[in-house]
């Protein structure tokens, strides 16, 4: 009678097994997370350039005027009862569906703000704050109208701030950003800029960059 002979692992050959595929993870998880980051990144600095360009529209189309009035941070969710947000007030411009019931408009809401902040709702989330305070022949206006002011105050002419095209305009929001006032809404901004130790910028002139808001008009 032949003995069969069992067929198995040895526990040193499992051990090289595991070993492996932990440098292995070690290798590729880095360079996988790099790429996610970056095309994160690519793909907000898109949204906030269709941003600039949805406003340089609707300025066109009203007399030259700007948005707004509008809050200074601004949610994505779009409610047709909700005035002040960037995402109702420019929804002709930015292929948003008018529609009820209220719904976040994931393709400005950035994956990793949701991911930076897992506890909060998407509808609550406030990824983006608008500049209120723009220098302008030695004051401080505002673009937008505020409807956080007290008053509340209308929005501008676009031309006011033909002198300003360096000046940010709308700005990732994170907790300590200058212009990010208020505990109300703080907590529901990520923590820290998305995407390195500055956040990105949409500017007036039309352009997306990283920069200090603490140290940029």
């Amino acid at each position: 009678m032949i003995a069969r002979r069992t067929i198995g692992f040895s526990l040193i050959e499992l051990v090289s097994v595991v070993a492996i595929l932990a440098i292995l993870a070690a290798v590729i998880f880095p360079a996988v997370s790099g790429a996610s980051q970056k095309a994160d990144r690519a793909e907000t600095i898109s949204r906030m350039r269709s941003l600039g360009v949805a406003i340089n529209l609707y300025s066109a189309d009203h007399d030259g005027m700007m948005v707004g009035p509008l809050w200074p941070g601004q949610v994505t969710e779009y409610d047709n009862n909700r005035a002040g947000r960037l995402v109702r007030t420019l929804a002709p411009y930015l292929d948003i569906q008018d529609r009820t019931p209220p719904y976040v408009v994931t393709k400005f809401l950035p994956r990793a703000a949701i991911r930076a902040l897992p506890g909060v709702a998407p509808k609550d989330i406030r990824p983006f704050v608008m500049n209120h305070k723009v220098p302008v022949q030695g004051a401080e206006l505002s673009p937008w109208g505020n409807l956080a002011a007290v008053p509340p105050t209308l929005p501008l002419r676009a031309s006011l701030f033909a002198g300003s095209r360096k000046s940010w305009a709308l700005s990732e929001a994170y907790r300590t950003h200058p212009a990010v006032a208020g505990a109300s809404w703080r907590a529901n901004t990520p923590p820290t800029p998305l995407f390195g130790p500055q956040p990105l910028g949409l500017f007036f002139d039309g352009s997306v960059a990283f920069f200090d808001p603490a140290a940029t008009p």
